[in-house]
């Protein structure tokens, strides 16, 4: 499975290192919105590709998995954004978005997410 992380802040480095322990999971791009520490992060855990536009990211064909590591107030953003969900392949098997407990906090309708995704054509899990 190949997968993108967004967000190279302190938490995600737990996410990297549960990631790494993951027989056939290859962390193949990460982004966040400081270029050092997006190209740091990546150096660390020696991802080949870093952005410091997520949206950039979400363009890859290959991604499997898509890992929100950012401020839990801003996944909800990130997931839902129009731009973000129509970026994603139609041949992609899997678009799975962690939002830990974004949808609950952050979503008056729970389903939002689901029916912008459905709307898109992109398939959520």
């Amino acid at each position: 499975m190949k997968v993108g992380l967004i967000g190279c802040g302190e938490i995600s480095h737990f996410h990297m290192d549960t990631f790494k322990r993951l027989k056939n999971v290859e962390i193949v791009a990460v982004s966040d919105i400081l270029f050092d520490r997006a190209k740091n992060f990546a150096n660390r855990w020696g991802v080949n590709k870093y952005f410091i536009d997520y949206h950039e990211l979400l363009e890859m064909e290959e991604l499997d998995f898509v890992d929100i590591c950012t401020p839990v107030w801003t996944h909800a953003a990130i997931a839902i954004d129009t731009k973000s969900i129509q970026n994603v392949k139609r041949n992609m098997i899997f678009f799975i978005i962690l939002l830990l407990i974004a949808i609950i906090l952050f979503f008056q309708n729970p389903l939002d997410l689901t029916n912008s995704s459905y709307h898109l054509g992109a398939k959520l899990h």
